[in-house]
């Protein structure tokens, strides 16, 4: 109850006088209310006595999946920097992010190593919603050139003056593939290259 309502001095109450921080009712535990709801003071509560960030119960998900789902980043900050693991439980976090279109949990789960490639669900229902979020993605006015180096991060932007004048776009395999889309390759207008990127 106080992870779901948020009341954090009930919560102490409870847990000084013996509620098991890790127990279960049904398929939840406190944790998972607690993140769900954004209830962060209670999350840091719960850690502090004991209980495990990476837990899962029946339903195979842990806290952070809880958090992702409703885009609470303040609570998503504490789970990543009390260890939560960004790909465990069935069906990885960066999911419900992107299901939410919580860009700035789905940044954070990424810069914290999500795996957008994970075997199971991300490969299937996953992949169609996370390319749901992209699609259209060339009446987005984005720079689609840019140096890569590696080691180097973020990738430094060059003009597309560039492409005018000769430059070419290749894939991570050293390949030139714009024109796979269309006919004018690297000279194309600048929103079937973003596509075809």
């Amino acid at each position: 109850g106080a992870g779901y309502n948020g009341n954090v001095e009930i919560a102490k109450l409870l847990i000084n006088n013996g509620a098991d921080v890790n127990a279960k009712s049904g398929s939840y535990i406190a944790m998972y209310y607690a993140s769900y709801n954004g209830r962060t003071e209670i999350v840091k509560l719960l850690l502090s006595k004991g209980a495990k960030v990476n837990e899962k119960v029946d339903s195979s998900n842990t806290a952070l999946y809880q958090a992702a789902s409703r885009g609470q980043l303040e609570t998503v900050k504490l789970l990543l920097s009390k260890g939560a693991d960004v790909n465990a439980g069935k069906y990885p976090p960066i999911i419900n992010a992107a299901n939410n279109y919580s860009i700035e949990v789905m940044d954070l789960l990424l810069a914290a190593g999500a795996d957008v490639n994970k075997p199971g669900y991300i490969k299937n229902e996953g992949t169609a919603k996370i390319e749901a979020l992209v699609k259209d993605m060339e009446f987005v006015q984005f720079h689609p050139t840019s140096l890569y180096q590696v080691d180097v991060s973020p990738a430094f932007l060059i003009s597309e003056a560039v492409r005018g004048f000769g430059g070419f776009i290749r894939n991570r395999k050293g390949k030139r593939f714009v024109f796979n889309y269309d006919e004018r390759g690297e000279l194309a207008s600048r929103d079937i290259v973003s596509k075809a990127i």
